[in-house]
């Protein structure tokens, strides 16, 4: 199971399919990492529900299935192949690599910055980061030849 090197990654995954025992644990911690995303009592105070949790799980929802759907485009839509797999390992990932970057950064920014839905547009953006990043190795992963693949910041 890869942490950081999405280079390495994306060669095995260039090569041959992801084998089920693999991909289990990518889908467990992609899954784990969601959940834990997606729940926002898990990162706020707040006590009881208010609407900027309810906003910012409709968000959280919504750029799930936006960025998916753009990863699922950029692994070659109905003729990819494995997206499963390439989703949940290099979704992994860039998520670590993602969240290393963006930590910091959202540490700062809701320092500095004291805004009502300071937390809302900070994870937008770090959402937008991620699939970004996501699409960008997903179609490298598709269509560049295996010796051109790289291991590109975050």
């Amino acid at each position: 199971m890869y942490f950081w090197r999405v280079g390495n990654l994306k060669q095995e995954l260039s090569t041959e399919p992801l084998p089920s025992r693999e991909s289990i644990k990518y889908i467990l911690a992609v899954l784990a990492s969601y959940t834990l995303v997606l729940n926002p009592s898990v990162y706020t105070a707040e006590e009881v529900e208010s609407p900027w949790q309810w906003l910012l799980t409709v968000v959280n929802l919504a750029t799930l299935g936006v960025g998916t759907a753009l990863a699922y485009r950029c692994n070659g839509g109905q003729d990819g192949v494995d997206f499963a797999s390439r989703l949940f390992a290099l979704g992994w990932v860039v998520g670590i690599r993602v969240a290393t970057l963006m930590i910091p950064v959202a540490v700062i920014v809701l320092a500095v910055l004291k805004f009502p839905w300071g937390d809302l547009s900070l994870l937008i953006g770090i959402s937008l980061v991620f699939y970004w990043r996501l699409a960008i190795h997903m179609r490298s992963l598709t269509y560049d030849k295996p010796a051109n693949i790289s291991d590109a910041a975050v």
